[in-house]
């Protein structure tokens, strides 16, 4: 069920359940909302606390009246987490929900990181990647939904509210929080898009609290494809930072 939390600019819409301890939160990509995590969480005990947050202009998220940046979408989540009393969770992010949690890192503690393509700089999903099979092996069907979605969303926002977002999501450079903190980070790939040299491009700093992982087959939206193998993730990095 769609709760919502009331801020400055509107309201942020959220999904939760579950009691046991590390929380989950949930962070969706571009154009989708907190309802894309179901597959996943139909593979995860129920017992599992999880919020699925909703960005601005997304789902049951308003839009503001003025324009916003990167930096608004974590200051946004870490106030929802203080909002609902949430310590400590173990986050995870799809594409732009992924470069948030590491943004989010540098602001409160996580008790880890998962993020499923995932970024560090937004050029990594141009360098390191084949666009023409991100949607992997996705029926029509599905990737006609996500576009309908994606088209959608983007009808919500008024004027250059989008270009001048994406201006900064493009400033935005991770590898200097990811080369900070300590926590167990997970980096996951579909290996269905991915280049010969695809790894090189990652901007990852090579440290022991940072694994990589791949998914056979995948394109960029994992969980719609391989939900079950996400949750399996999910649960290993749940059992890891418990």
């Amino acid at each position: 069920m769609m709760e919502t939390l009331q801020t400055s600019w509107g309201t942020v819409g959220y999904e939760r359940g579950g009691d046991s301890l590390p929380a989950l939160v949930l962070l969706h990509g571009t154009g989708c909302d907190s309802a894309d995590w179901n597959g996943v969480l139909d593979h995860l005990p129920e017992e599992i606390a999880r919020v699925a947050i909703n960005f601005l202009g997304h789902g049951g998220s308003s839009v503001p009246d003025e324009d916003f940046q990167f930096s608004d979408l974590a200051a946004d989540i870490n106030l929802a987490m203080e909002l609902l009393a949430i310590d400590r969770p173990v986050t995870l992010g799809h594409s732009l929900g992924g470069i948030v949690a590491i943004e989010l890192a540098s602001r409160r503690s996580l008790e880890g990181i998962v993020f499923l393509e995932g970024w560090t700089r937004l050029s990594v999903a141009r360098n390191a990647f084949v666009k023409r099979q991100r949607f992997g092996k996705l029926t029509e069907e599905q990737t006609s939904l996500i576009d309908q979605k994606r088209e959608r969303t983007q009808a919500r926002f008024f004027g250059d509210q989008l270009p001048g977002f994406w201006h900064t999501v493009t400033e935005f450079d991770g590898l200097p929080i990811l080369g900070s903190i300590d926590v167990p980070v997970w980096e996951v790939d579909g290996c269905g898009q991915a280049k010969d040299d695809t790894k090189e491009h990652f901007l990852i700093p090579d440290r022991p609290n940072i694994r990589v992982e791949w998914i056979d087959g995948c394109g960029h939206f994992l969980y719609l494809e391989r939900p079950d193998a996400v949750a399996g993730i999910i649960a290993r990095a749940s059992a890891t930072c418990r």
